[in-house]
């Protein structure tokens, strides 16, 4: 089982900052599938070359920019490529949950300044351990004995 887990920032409208850590568990079995998926998506709405290209990655932060709904908004005949390219993400990974043992997890953090600085590197913060925990009980009912391999984007000191 893998588990690929990112953070994502944001200023809020109301002065602060809100926080997203996002994880998804996936069988080992189901990567090739789900990156298969993720090929043919960038290909189809961005070209070949974007797709052959391992150093871009697809990023929430510009799929659901600001801009890209202002844009949407304006045009208001099609939707902007970004979100469909989102929806088309989305939608796989809710149509093959079940079959491909697609597991999601998050966690929220607001709030004036919130961090997430890893201060002591023998701890997790709060809302990294309490993710983990959830993340551990349920790859340990679906396949006990497992190794879970986990892949933080920019948590090197974790």
């Amino acid at each position: 089982m893998w588990c690929f887990i990112d953070e994502s920032w944001a200023e809020h409208h109301h002065g602060g900052r809100v926080g997203v850590i996002f994880a998804v568990a996936v069988a080992g079995t189901a990567i090739p599938v789900v990156d298969h998926e993720l090929y043919s998506v960038r290909k189809q709405w961005y070209g070949p070359d974007h797709a052959k290209d391992a150093t871009i990655e697809l990023k929430g932060s510009a799929l659901l920019s600001k801009s890209s709904f202002r844009l949407a908004a304006h045009l208001q005949s099609q939707p902007h490529r970004n979100h469909c390219v989102a929806r088309e993400v989305l939608t796989f990974c809710g149509n093959k949950r079940q079959s491909l043992r697609l597991n999601a997890f998050a966690a929220i953090v607001f709030g004036a300044d919130p961090k997430l600085d890893c201060l002591d590197p023998r701890r997790l913060e709060l809302p990294f351990r309490d993710m983990l925990v959830s993340i551990s009980a349920c790859c340990a009912s679906s396949r006990s004995g497992d190794r879970v391999v986990f892949v933080m984007d920019q948590r090197g000191r974790a």
